[in-house]
């Protein structure tokens, strides 16, 4: 049958009442839930669809500092962060991605940057918005199977 999304950003709890009226007039089926996105899982898949992403900065949390310590890391460069976590710092995958900020060197057409975070929120700045979102929401859905 056909679904229904409604989407709020930075759902305040005054909302709660409105949440349990629509739960209540419709009933079985309905649902309220967080999107999120394993963004170290999501980057490989826009790559295939796009191509080469360079990530310019990337929040991560969730940092195993010696089975002691969680930490938390923000990075940011001219150039591809990920060749800092993957020679340097994080050999190992213990971290968990909160956002990113991309672009897409190698396109023609998608010359601004993206940011992207684990709550599924998307910007664009300086990106034909329907063009990337016609090929980035195919992506996004089928990631959420």
């Amino acid at each position: 049958g056909d679904k229904s999304l409604l989407e709020i950003y930075s759902k305040p709890r005054s909302l709660q009442p409105l949440c349990n009226e629509l739960s209540r007039i419709l009933g079985f089926g309905f649902s309220i839930a967080d999107i999120k996105i394993d963004l170290l899982e999501f980057i490989p898949l826009l790559e295939l669809e796009f191509g080469k992403l360079i990530i310019n900065k990337m929040e991560i949390s969730d940092i195993n500092v010696d089975n002691i310590a969680l930490g938390q890391l923000v990075l940011t460069s001219d150039r591809d962060v990920r060749h800092s976590l993957d020679s340097y710092i994080f050999r190992k995958k213990d971290y968990k991605i909160k956002s990113i900020r991309a672009s897409l060197p190698h396109s023609n057409l998608y010359q601004g940057v993206f940011e992207i975070n684990k709550n599924s929120r998307l910007e664009l700045s300086n990106m034909p918005n329907q063009a990337f979102l016609n090929k980035y929401l195919p992506i996004f859905f089928k990631s959420l199977l």
